[in-house]
């Protein structure tokens, strides 16, 4: 649904929306690993494969220092800004136009709150293999 929002929004509004759909494609990056995770496991690979360490430790790496990093100047410098101008700027948008903004809100904070989660998840994978735990 996600997806679907961000690519199709550019097509009906023309303007900021085409960015920020351009911006979260970009956050993507660690977005190849889990496929490939899943691959591996259908080709034979373990946990204990060194294809699939490299592989969650380049997930890992891309996630925390890539995505995370992208994502959160994407929405403080800007989303907010930008979602707030046309909230407060008063410039006889259309009804359909604050009905698309107060979607993508819906979806920034959607998306910000499993990247969050996401995040966790893979940092506390990450103490665990650190300290030795597997």
């Amino acid at each position: 649904m996600v997806g679907w929002g961000l690519l199709t929004l550019p097509l009906l509004a023309h303007d900021y929306f085409t960015c920020v759909s351009v911006a979260f494609l970009s956050i993507e990056i660690s977005g190849l690993f889990p496929n490939s995770r899943y691959l591996l496991f259908q080709h034979g690979f373990t946990n204990t494969s060194t294809v699939q360490k490299l592989n969650s430790m380049l997930l890992a790496f891309t996630f925390i220092f890539g995505r995370m990093p992208l994502f959160i100047v994407l929405l403080l410098l800007s989303a907010i800004p930008t979602v707030g101008g046309i909230i407060f700027g008063h410039k006889g948008y259309s009804f359909l136009y604050y009905c698309l903004v107060g979607f993508m809100i819906v979806m920034f904070l959607l998306v910000f709150i499993l990247n969050i989660y996401w995040c966790y998840a893979i940092v506390k994978m990450v103490i665990k293999v650190l300290k030795g735990g597997g």
